[in-house]
């Protein structure tokens, strides 16, 4: 995954008629309700909403300011850094006057983010600008529940996740790829019998000769005892599987690159088979969240049976994350028991 060189969050607030926080979007997402009269320029709904989106409890992450920091080892966001910068360096001292006294406690704001929990470089022989690079970085947003799995979730869960997709930078995003994720793997793969690369795979005798010519025509030593009418047929093979459309030399290297196994209509993936196990594990359902609002247990078991096995899943997928990253930066407001949509 490649770090972002934008903005993560542009944490807009939508709030009820009666100064209730509802949710954070984004400029596009604000456009959108805007052009439509359904939010005044402040962002406050024009009419009244069904529910309290994320204000209620166990969604109070929904409506907190984010931060562009990287909520393992909480490096801040170098891109969010220098716009910051810019923006400061762009003020004009007639600007700093015309401010008064509101300049100073802007000041207080804009470098709040950016000073907390470093190290003091004040001290002699100390290189502010170094001290400050180190905790700078390029974040990414991070699904915490792998993407193998969640593309299988019901529209419901896929479409209400922003709560398990966090902020970090590459070093922590690969940790959480190779440890992580890689640990979820290999459990379901035991437990459910779900081999990662999936099932219904099957080989294709042709491809399969194709590529065991090629690879004896790429080695040179195999070759030396091989003789020249069997070489020949070899090349044979090679140029026939791509209608002699190609010379030999090219050939033999795409046939090297060749799959011997494809996928057949009856191919299902590692994710696939894992989630239709969840549904019908029975198991899942034990793990139920009672640590949970009662509103948002009470909510979850309406959505039916799977969709609380579903549940148990995400809360599996939070809590690994939690137990080996130990994230020092997260919102006290993010829990493993939180609504999961």
């Amino acid at each position: 995954m490649h770090p972002r060189k934008t903005p993560l969050s542009q944490n807009i607030l939508i709030t009820h008629q009666n100064g209730t926080p509802l949710f954070r979007t984004s400029s596009k997402k604000y456009n959108w309700y805007l052009t439509r009269g359904l939010i005044t320029p402040e962002g406050v709904f024009t009419f009244t909403p069904r529910g309290l989106g994320r204000g209620t409890r166990g969604q109070e992450w929904g409506v907190e300011e984010r931060k562009e920091r990287c909520v393992v080892c909480g490096k801040w966001s170098r891109v969010e850094f220098e716009r910051r910068k810019l923006e400061r360096d762009s003020m004009t001292d007639f600007e700093m006057v015309e401010d008064g006294d509101d300049t100073e406690e802007r000041g207080k704001r804009y470098f709040e983010w950016e000073m907390t929990d470093q190290a003091d470089n004040t001290a002699e022989g100390v290189d502010e600008e170094k001290e400050e690079e180190k905790n700078l970085a390029y974040l990414t947003l991070h699904h915490i529940i792998p993407h193998s799995y969640r593309t299988h979730f019901p529209e419901k869960l896929k479409s209400h996740s922003s709560h398990d997709v966090l902020p970090m930078c590459q070093e922590c995003h690969t940790i959480h790829q190779n440890q992580v994720i890689h640990r979820i793997e290999k459990f379901f793969v035991i437990r459910y019998n779900a081999p990662l690369e999936g099932i219904g795979w099957d080989v294709d005798p042709d491809r399969a000769k194709t590529k065991k010519a090629a690879a004896a025509l790429s080695n040179p030593k195999v070759m030396a005892g091989i003789p020249l009418n069997r070489q020949k047929e070899l090349e044979t093979v090679v140029l026939n599987h791509f209608a002699n459309r190609l010379e030999l030399e090219e050939a033999i290297k795409e046939a090297n690159e060749l799959q011997m196994r494809l996928k057949t209509q009856e191919y299902r993936s590692h994710g696939e088979l894992v989630i239709e196990a969840i549904r019908n594990d029975h198991s899942w359902s034990e793990l139920r969240c009672n640590d949970a609002d009662p509103d948002i247990a009470s909510d979850e078991e309406a959505s039916g049976p799977e969709y609380v096995k579903l549940a148990s899943f995400v809360r599996y997928c939070r809590q690994m994350f939690l137990d080996t990253m130990k994230p020092m930066y997260l919102s006290p407001h993010w829990r493993v028991f939180n609504a999961v949509s």
